[in-house]
């Protein structure tokens, strides 16, 4: 039974109710009941739209700046080795450090903490 069809058949036993001889004090108590199942049934698909608690989590997980890693293909005329890509921390997306700077991860959302420093392992 989905949020909707629930609210539907408290609704429905609320106008059954009032067609029927039902004491005063039953169906105010029934009322009363559906008001709060309603609400909460409510509040509840309001929640879902958020996301679980653990996508929630995660999703806070990602506001945490991380430090990218980096990678290398080439080295300098001093036999250095040239950090050309850097990667996100958390999907491995690799991108280009001389065009590639994001605050954050464009494929899954990682806060990206950049440093001053060089590019050292």
């Amino acid at each position: 039974m989905t949020p909707k069809e629930a609210i539907k058949i408290i609704k429905g036993t609320w106008s059954l109710m009032c067609q029927t001889n039902i004491s005063f004090d039953c169906i105010t108590d029934y009322r009363n009941a559906a008001k709060i199942a309603v609400k909460s049934i409510e509040e509840i698909e309001e929640y879902r739209k958020i996301g679980t608690v653990k996508e929630c989590r995660v999703a806070m997980e990602k506001q945490k700046p991380k430090k990218p890693d980096y990678e290398g293909d080439g080295y300098d005329d001093k036999g250095e080795l040239i950090y050309d890509t850097w990667i996100c921390p958390n999907c491995g997306k690799k991108y280009e450090v001389d065009y590639d700077e994001y605050d954050y991860c464009p494929k899954c959302g990682q806060a990206i903490a950049w440093s001053t420093e060089s590019f050292e392992k």
